[in-house]
Formats: structure tokens, C-alpha cells, sequence
């Protein structure tokens, strides 16, 4: 089984990790990517691309890059549940992989070719449409190498209009904040709030579109939603909204409809407090 490695290493008593038990048929589409920042023993980002119903994965130590001139290594770990894309918080010490995790970039991919067949040759081709990252990327297998414990590969960025000089900006380290909370590793350990401001690409998109659908929007506004449509954006549930009234949840609820019937798309982002997800 595809997870098996993964729950062999986890006492799911003590770690609120996902077990891995949702049926992969009732998950959304399209295919979903997450990169987690993961404070274990050494700081490092698990890139994870949704295939065949779980989370491929990929530690890589330094995290990614804008910039076509990094390899980045990337060691490839066991496959984790498609719910582990939505797990941010602290695994217990003395657990597998004890440590802050932060849902530090997640959104949806394109491959560019045949990913299972590409995992068979050692070459994936994907374009990455994130909070932080877009535009294409490449995951190549190294040759192993006597006394290799793990399956080794590496990161690249692809040329397009997306490619920064690691010189110019480290992205990693210019957005050093969740994407789904805006929260910092030390916010994520202290379990404090989380951060229900959407990103600056949700004001973009709201400002854009808000003319065209001014009822639904005025609506939304007046219950304290901050609303956004698109294939890049979220549709923002405040706290102050989400901890009313069940009936002014349900209110929300139908303005959003509104909105997405007048505004069909194949997906829409939805940030409530339990965090990210689509419909």
C-alpha cells in the first residue's frame, strides 16, 4: 500500500498528523501541490505533488528557488496523504519528524507530462500555480552513488517569465510566512491565532471582479467577508465571521453561491479558521 511507510512511523495517539483515511475518490480536484516548512532535526521543505491519490514527496534542505541556476537537492521521502496537505502545527517531540510544520506554499500544479512515467524515468515536468511559487519547475533522479541512503534528486526552476536571480530575492526567505495563516514557525509552536488577512493577490482579483458582481459583493462585505475569485485565489472566511451566528455562516453560504453561479469556475479557494480549502 502507498502509505504504509508512512503510518508505520507515526503513533497517530499521539500526533495529530492525518492518518491517511480519507478515500482519495472524495478529495477535490485538480491537482493539488503543498510545500511544508519543517523544523526537525534540521530545518528543511518537503515538496509534496499529488499523484495517484496520495502526496509524492521531496525533503529538500534548502528550500526551493526562483533562480534557474540552483539545484536544489531534493531526497525523496515515502508518500504522505492527501489530508497531510492541509497539517500545520507541532508533531510531538520524541515523534517521527518531531517539530513545527508550517504550510508554507500550496496550491495547484499542471504536469507537463505523464508524472507516473516520469517518476519511472526520473524526470517530472509540472508547472506550479502557488500563493509563492509559479510557473515551471523540474524534479530530475540523480545517478545513486555508493553509500546513497535515499533516493536523491533535484529541484529546478525552469526559464519563464517567473525566474528571479537568487542574488535579487530568496524567496524563501522574503515570504517566510504560512500561506494558509499568514502565522511565522514561532507563532505556528506557540499556537497562537491564526492570521485571517488574505494575501495581496486577493485584493487584486476582489478589485477587479467586484464591479461585475456588486450585489453578491456588497453583500459579502457587509458580514466582514473579504471574497475573491480566480484560479490563484482564495475566498476569505474571517474568524469574526466564522465564530457568529450559524445563521449568518448561512447567509455567507449563500451569497457565495450566488457568487460562484454568476461567476462559474472550476474551483474556488475558501480560507476558514480550520484552514484552506476548495469546492
Amino acid at each position: 500500500m502507498p502509505l504504509d511507510r508512512y503510518r508505520q512511523k507515526r503513533d497517530f495517539t499521539r500526533t495529530s498528523e492525518p492518518s491517511g483515511d480519507v478515500p482519495a475518490g472524495e478529495l477535490p480536484r485538480p491537482l493539488m501541490f503543498v510545500i511544508q516548512k519543517h523544523a526537525a532535526t534540521r530545518l528543511h521543505y518537503d515538496v509534496r505533488l499529488e499523484m495517484d491519490g496520495v502526496l509524492a514527496s521531496w525533503a529538500v534542505p534548502k528550500g526551493p528557488s526562483l533562480d534557474t541556476r540552483d539545484r536544489r537537492l531534493a531526497v525523496h521521502v515515502e508518500d504522505h496523504p492527501i489530508d497531510y496537505g492541509s497539517f500545520e502545527g507541532t508533531i510531538p517531540a520524541g515523534e517521527y519528524g518531531g517539530g513545527t510544520v508550517m504550510v508554507w506554499d500550496r496550491g495547484t500544479y499542471e504536469p507537463k507530462e505523464d508524472m507516473a512515467a516520469g517518476m519511472g524515468k526520473g524526470s517530472l515536468k509540472f508547472i506550479l500555480h502557488g500563493t509563492k511559487l509559479q510557473g515551471g519547475f523540474t524534479l530530475v533522479r540523480m545517478k545513486p552513488r555508493e553509500g546513497d541512503h535515499a533516493e536523491n534528486w533535484l529541484l529546478i526552476k525552469e526559464r519563464d517569465e517567473h525566474v528571479r536571480s537568487h542574488d535579487d530575492y530568496d524567496v524563501t526567505a522574503a515570504r517566510s510566512e504560512s500561506a494558509a495563516t499568514g502565522r511565522d514557525m514561532a507563532q505556528i509552536a506557540a499556537g497562537a491565532d491564526s492570521d485571517a488577512d488574505p494575501p495581496d493577490a486577493c485584493n487584486d482579483v476582489f478589485n477587479r471582479v467586484a464591479s461585475q458582481f456588486k450585489d453578491a459583493f456588497t453583500f459579502a462585505r457587509q458580514l466582514g467577508v473579504k471574497t475573491c475569485l480566480g484560479t490563484e485565489a482564495p475566498l476569505v472566511l474571517p474568524k469574526t465571521v466564522a465564530q457568529r451566528s450559524t445563521d449568518v455562516r448561512a447567509v455567507y453560504e449563500a451569497t457565495f453561491r450566488r457568487i460562484m453561479a454568476a461567476h462559474p469556475l472550476d474551483y474556488y479557494w475558501i480560507w476558514t479558521p480550520e484552514g484552506w480549502t476548495w469546492e
